[in-house]
């Protein structure tokens, strides 16, 4: 697949806020600061990453990171992507 492909299938299995949680915590984010960048409490956004690892079917952060970038959704150069 290619990183677009990637992308799309991504945001297709994800609710918007998993997929906002996801790129939160890719970034390095923690449950706190996600929790209060998105209004939800830090167990929410728990779920809301817990959930995303199962659907995407990975086992840690570093393979969320990992797919994120090839995906183009981050950029581990800027952290503003």
């Amino acid at each position: 697949m290619t990183p677009r492909e990637v992308c799309s299938e991504i945001k297709r299995e994800l609710s918007e806020r998993e997929f906002l949680c996801a790129k939160m915590y890719a970034r390095g984010n923690g449950m706190h600061t996600i929790g209060a960048e998105l209004f939800i409490s830090p167990k929410t956004a728990d779920a809301h990453i817990n959930r995303t690892k199962i659907r995407l079917k990975l086992a840690s952060r570093q393979e969320l990171i990992a797919l994120f970038i090839y995906a183009g959704i981050i950029n581990p150069y800027d952290p503003r992507a």
